[in-house]
């Protein structure tokens, strides 16, 4: 486990279906965790720190949510697939503030439940550091998102600044 920016621990786990490691986050001063894996054999008590929610930026992140004995939050498009599931769980929309700081951006490129959040780096902090939490999970999806919350995109290989949303 490494801080990756003050505050937001990063993590690789095997997944156990898939058979590659897969990334998770912990925002420690909100006791957030990122699409939680926890690597074999270990219980919640591994992360080392207090959690107080599991945030799946998609579905089928799943992973070791329903053992860390928190409520779970996932995109209301998904909610269905998680019927069942041995934990408080809970939907959110786009917009949504998740913990003090997490907000949901809306994304939903890859699936209509795929989403996307917007982490306040504190007094003073960038979104951009957002991208960087996003950037260790999904370098794809983080690169369009830098650039959607910087207000630029590329045209080739020019850089062009743009004012406003998409």
């Amino acid at each position: 486990m490494e801080e990756v920016i003050p505050g937001v621990l990063h993590w690789q786990a095997r997944h156990p279906n898939l058979g590659v490691d897969v990334s998770s986050h912990l925002l420690t001063d909100t006791g957030t965790a990122l699409d939680p894996i926890l690597p074999e054999g270990e219980g919640a008590g591994w992360i080392g720190h207090d959690v107080q929610r599991a945030v799946l930026t998609c579905r089928h992140h799943v992973r070791s949510a329903p053992g860390l004995g928190v409520p779970i939050f996932a995109h209301r498009a998904g909610l269905s697939d998680l019927e069942g599931i041995d934990a408080e769980v809970h939907g959110y929309d786009a917009g949504d503030e998740l913990a003090p700081g997490v907000r949901v951006l809306a994304f939903g490129r890859i699936s209509p439940d795929d989403a996307v959040l917007h982490i306040a780096a504190g007094p003073g902090g960038r979104q951009a550091d957002a991208a960087r939490v996003r950037a260790v999970a999904a370098p794809g999806r983080a690169l369009a998102l830098a650039r959607r919350l910087l207000g630029e995109h590329r045209d080739g290989d020019r850089q062009v600044q743009r004012g406003g949303d998409d």
